[in-house]
C-alpha cells in the first residue's frame, strides 16, 4: 500500500513539473510606444498576465499597427519556450500572416487577433493586410518636441506636402551644443512606423553655438530606409540665448529643460534653459 501511495505521489509531482501555460508575448509595452495587445512588451511572467491562452486559443482587439510575436510555454518553474514562425501553420492561418522568426501581421483597421496552440502548431487569424500611414509625427527630445519620445502628440504631426514628402518647421528652439534625438512615427503609434526602426535615431549635432535655431524637418517617403536623404534636418542660427533679465517681466515661462532636454521645473537646480512665451529664451543657473 505504501508502495502504491509513493508512486502515486511521485507521478502527481511529475504532472506538475510538466504542466505548461500558453501565452502570447510580443513587441510594444505598457506606455507611449503602444501595448502588445494589453500586456507588456515580450513579457513571459504567468502571474496576472493578460495574454495566458486558455484552452490553447487567445483572441486579442489590437489597434492599427504592425505586430510581432511568438507563443510561449512556460512550465511550473517558470522556464520559457518560445515557439514562432516555424511552427506556424501558414495553409489555415489568414493571408498576411509573415515573419522570420517572429511572426508578424499588419493591421490596417482597429481588429481582432486569434492566435491557437496545440503544443507543437499554431495558426493566427484576423484581418490582416497593408498599413496605411494617413499621419507622420517627429518624436524625440522634449528640447525641440515638448514631449519626451511621444509619438502621440499631434502638436509634432508633420505637414504632408502632396509630393512623398513632409515638413515640419520649429522656430526659435533653445538649443545648447550638444547632440538632439529625432525619428518619425506613423498614425501616432511605434507600432503602426517608425524610422529610423526601433532602439535606433538620428541625432541633430554640429550646432554653431548655444543660441536660438530655427529646424526644418524633411520626411521623404520616396527615398529608401537606407538613403542618408530619408529623413533630413535643417539648421538656422537666429540668435542668442538672452539674459534672464532682459525677459519681458510679465513674460511667462512655458518650457524649461535641463542640458539634456529633459523637462523640469523652471526653478530646478543647476543649469537650466527657460523658454517665454514670447519666444525668447534663457540660460539660467539656479543655486
Amino acid at each position: 500500500m505504501k508502495k502504491i501511495l509513493l508512486l502515486g505521489a511521485m507521478l502527481i509531482g511529475s504532472l506538475c513539473v510538466s504542466a505548461q501555460t500558453y501565452l502570447v508575448a510580443g513587441n510594444g509595452g505598457d506606455d507611449a510606444t503602444g501595448t502588445w495587445l494589453g500586456g507588456l512588451s515580450w513579457n513571459t511572467s504567468v502571474d496576472g498576465n493578460p495574454n495566458i491562452m486558455t484552452d490553447g486559443s487567445i483572441t486579442l482587439d489590437a489597434p492599427t499597427g504592425t505586430w510581432a510575436f511568438k507563443v510561449v510555454s512556460v512550465d511550473s518553474e517558470g522556464a520559457a519556450s518560445w515557439f514562432g514562425t516555424e511552427a506556424v501553420d501558414f495553409e489555415n492561418s489568414s493571408e498576411g500572416v509573415s515573419g522570420s522568426g517572429n511572426i508578424q501581421v499588419t493591421l490596417p483597421a482597429a481588429g481582432q487577433i486569434t492566435v491557437s496552440f496545440d503544443g507543437t502548431v499554431i495558426t493566427v487569424t484576423g484581418n490582416f493586410g497593408e498599413l496605411i500611414i494617413d499621419v507622420y509625427t517627429l518624436v524625440g527630445d522634449a528640447t525641440i518636441f515638448g514631449t519626451q519620445d511621444d509619438p502621440s502628440n499631434t502638436a509634432n504631426d508633420m505637414e504632408d506636402n502632396g509630393d512623398g514628402t513632409y515638413t515640419k518647421v520649429y522656430e526659435n528652439v533653445p538649443l545648447m551644443i550638444g547632440e538632439y534625438q529625432y525619428k518619425v512615427a506613423g498614425n501616432h503609434s511605434y507600432a503602426s512606423y517608425e524610422f529610423p526602426g526601433p532602439m535606433m535615431s538620428q541625432s541633430l549635432a554640429n550646432l554653431d553655438g548655444d543660441g536660438l535655431y530655427n529646424i526644418t524637418f524633411t520626411f521623404d517617403t520616396n527615398e529608401a530606409d537606407d538613403s542618408e536623404f530619408k529623413l533630413t534636418a535643417e539648421l538656422e542660427y537666429v540668435g542668442e540665448l538672452t539674459a534672464v533679465e532682459d525677459a519681458v517681466a510679465d513674460d511667462a515661462v512655458v518650457a524649461a529643460y535641463d542640458l539634456t532636454g529633459k523637462a523640469v521645473a523652471a526653478d530646478a537646480k543647476g543649469i537650466v534653459i527657460l523658454q517665454y512665451a514670447s519666444g525668447k529664451a534663457a540660460k539660467v543657473v539656479n543655486d
